[in-house]
């Protein structure tokens, strides 16, 4: 039978010691494991149930998701008549005007978004090609699919593109870094700006101050909608503000121009 007295060359009582001293010595590395493990125990659940808590609302957004777009047909009907009993028949009218119109915009928003991922992984593609890159396919449908998520989503596709080229090439995964970094500044900066300017009718440089500003204020959900919240602004404003605005200046034209006519009388 194997012996551990015999494999260490110790006496027993000298062993049970000196593994006495190891797991209680705070100087040992199991030691400050110990410790280490015991002051941040808290932090560790916390940061576990906030975790938990986290997955458990995106999976149930997700299947509160599917369950609006299956009923989305009744929910907009119980909408429309909700309104149709507390408002006047011309507030309804701009309601379903405005309502139509916001619909419109977020369906123009997320197509914009689809478009710019598809480029962003077609290019990343063409890129990793010319370099002979490994798995590049795989590598770009991970870039082009993780770029739907705002912010974090080409860090996530960047990570898990360094992790795959690790396996096989560092030094490409080096390379893929200095890709998707000059990738994703040309993407923030000039493709998505250019795509949904043009298909939302907002100028690029409100998109950029709306991205900056709604991500200070609401971070995360900041980011996702402030080209459609911009798209929105703008739309308030071309079709209810300046109207109105351009109409009292004419109405207060007219006014002046009667007292300059009774003046003269």
């Amino acid at each position: 039978m194997y012996s551990t007295k015999r494999s260490l060359n110790l006496p027993e009582s000298e062993l049970v010691i000196s593994i006495k001293e190891l797991i209680s010595n705070e100087g040992t590395l199991i030691g400050r494991a110990l410790n280490l493990l015991a002051s941040n125990i808290g932090k560790i659940i916390q940061g576990s149930s906030s975790f938990t808590a986290g997955t458990v609302n995106i999976v149930m957004g997700f299947i509160l998701a599917i369950y609006l777009l299956g009923d989305k047909k009744m929910v907009l009907e119980w909408i429309q008549k909700g309104i149709q009993l507390v408002a006047k028949d011309r507030h309804y009218n701009n309601f379903s005007t405005v309502g139509h119109r916001f619909n419109s915009i977020f369906a123009k928003y997320i197509a914009c978004e689809l478009i710019d991922a598809l480029i962003v992984g077609v290019v990343n593609y063409i890129a990793m090609s010319i370099f002979r890159m490994p798995y590049a396919m795989v590598v770009s449908v991970v870039v082009g699919v993780a770029n739907l998520v705002p912010t974090f989503g080409p860090i996530v596709g960047a990570a898990i593109g360094i992790i795959i080229l690790l396996l096989a090439n560092p030094i490409k995964a080096l390379w893929f870094l200095v890709l998707t970094i000059i990738l994703q500044i040309i993407d923030a900066y000039y493709v998505k700006p250019k795509i949904f300017g043009d298909v939302l009718n907002v100028p690029g440089i409100l998109i950029m101050f709306a991205i900056i500003i709604f991500g200070r204020i609401f971070g995360m959900v900041g980011i996702f909608l402030s080209i459609p919240l911009a798209a929105i602004i703008v739309y308030i404003i071309q079709e209810y503000i300046v109207p109105r605005l351009e109409a009292r200046k004419a109405k207060r034209e007219v006014s002046l121009l009667e007292q300059e006519d009774g003046i003269l009388k």
